[in-house]
């Protein structure tokens, strides 16, 4: 049985919620207000069986004021529904879902139609070909497009054979699940609760690697106490498991954990071994439509994973990056966040708050950049962009070499080197027996060099000891002061 999470988006008041009931049968509104109100306010949660595919599905806001939550839901979703009313069309926040959806990364979706009820067919028919307008050159460019009307069902089943087909081909072609599967736990945090009798209860979409009954974890960014929690129990699809893995939606009850303790953007990891990020390396992209360009020192809103963070820009190698263009940035954050090299995110505007753009995390523990060494960085940046920005088997090899070059001669470890990819020790230790050629481990198979670096510094001790005898030729050797 196969597990996926699938997304919707759109504008406020377009039949996405509806969708989702027509779907699984499930209300994914939850909030009293909501349900008073009749539009989406935070994001909510269905699922569904497909011949052996389990399907949860994340039903998010469509309103202006309520982008920040639909950041929070949409990170780990694997196919997306973008949601058009037959008789509005495109509207704003339709765009911008899109623009976000496109800058995550997320890798297919379908263009959905709804209340066509509304609508004749003509009117439909016109809908539709704005929606594929609308979509060129992003990752619904030739995406199908399928009608429905979730009150009377027509269309409904054309739609569940569509996602069946969709699911079928991303299980055959996502290498980048692949990956995510063998790094280390992350589970981005949504939704925290009490339960009486059980305690608190986080949920959210495992973002990579996996979960185990009776396991330890530890919330990050840590607080002063850097507390370890155990997992008391897991629910994937309401249903008790003793494993979550990588793109399920799970619930895990924790002992030891308080309400107050836990929030919306953290991320449970490995105890000890994780260290958060304050400073990034990214490359950026600003989306054509984008309000503004990014400016240096430009304070902007960073959401990553299922949190919010303000950071401020330093541009490494232009002056400002203009709608529609690239550029490579360190990003400073007012607080950490547990990003890995590869991990996308959506810049916001500090204020008013709207989408320009997002990127690529290329280094999560970069030292503040001078001048003179961008000279050098900046092409090995560049080059590291290319690599992740569409992950394939040489992406962890690229990064490493990164990581191994950067730390020259003095070299590091293994469990670093998992801190700076995201990969398990054992990941890192069997990828390392693939390249033995460049690199030089200790015996203990705890430190790792790079070989080119060791070798040109053992280069350059040597010619240095053959031009001091030479001018030297009666000394023992080599003063230690020199």
């Amino acid at each position: 049985m196969t597990d996926i999470t699938i997304g919707t988006a759109g504008h406020i008041d377009h039949g996405k919620t509806a969708l989702v009931r027509a779907l699984t049968g499930i209300n994914a509104d939850r909030l009293s207000e909501e349900k008073q109100r009749g539009i989406t306010i935070d994001i909510g949660f269905a699922h569904m069986m497909l011949d052996d595919y389990r399907i949860g599905f994340i039903d998010v806001p469509g309103h202006e004021r309520f982008v920040k939550n639909m950041l929070a839901g949409i990170g780990g979703i694997r196919l997306l529904l973008l949601v058009i009313a037959a008789d509005e069309s495109v509207m704003p926040q339709t765009i911008e879902h899109l623009h976000i959806c496109n800058l995550l990364g997320i890798p297919s979706g379908i263009i959905v139609i709804t209340r066509t009820g509304l609508a004749d067919a003509e009117l439909v028919e016109l809908v539709a070909a704005e929606a594929r307008e609308t979509c060129k050159g992003t990752f619904l460019e030739n995406s199908p497009v399928v009608c429905v009307d979730s009150i009377s069902g027509n269309g409904i089943e054309e739609l569940k054979a569509e996602i069946t087909r969709q699911v079928k081909n991303l299980e055959q072609e996502d290498y980048s699940l692949e990956r995510k599967r063998r790094q280390v736990t992350r589970l981005p945090i949504d939704r925290v609760f009490s339960m009486k009798g059980f305690g608190t209860v986080v949920t959210g979409t495992l973002l990579s690697g996996s979960l185990r009954h009776d396991s330890q974890v530890s919330a990050y960014p840590p607080n002063q106490a850097n507390e370890i929690f155990k997992i008391r129990s897991i629910e994937v699809f309401n249903k008790k498991e003793e494993t979550a893995v990588t793109g399920q939606r799970t619930a895990v009850n924790l002992s030891g954990a308080s309400r107050d303790q836990l929030s919306r953007g953290m991320i449970l990891s490995v105890p000890g071994k994780m260290e958060a990020a304050i400073n990034i390396d990214a490359e950026v992209y600003i989306h054509p439509e984008s309000p503004s360009p990014l400016l240096p020192r430009m304070p902007v809103r960073l959401h990553h994973g299922s949190g919010e963070n303000i950071a401020r820009v330093y541009l490494l190698d232009q002056k400002s990056i203009l709608p529609g263009e690239k550029g490579l940035v360190q990003l400073r954050m007012d607080s950490a966040i547990l990003g890995f090299p590869g991990d996308r995110f959506i810049l916001r505007r500090y204020s008013p708050a709207t989408t320009i753009g997002g990127g690529i995390i290329l280094h999560n523990k970069p030292s503040r950049h001078r001048r003179k060494e961008l000279v050098e960085l900046l092409p090995v940046l560049q080059k590291l962009a290319d690599h992740l920005a569409e992950p394939d088997e040489k992406s962890l090899g690229a990064l490493i070499t990164f990581l191994l070059e950067e730390k020259g001669i003095t070299g590091t470890n293994i469990s670093d080197l998992s801190a700076r990819t995201g990969e398990t020790e054992e990941g890192i230790k069997d990828f390392l027996k693939t390249i033995t050629s460049t690199v030089l481990i200790s015996e203990d198979k705890v430190h790792v060099a790079w070989r080119k670096a060791i070798t040109a510094a053992t280069e350059r001790i040597l010619e240095f000891i053959s031009d001091f005898h030479a001018k030297h030729p009666l000394s023992e050797g080599v003063p230690r002061q020199e």
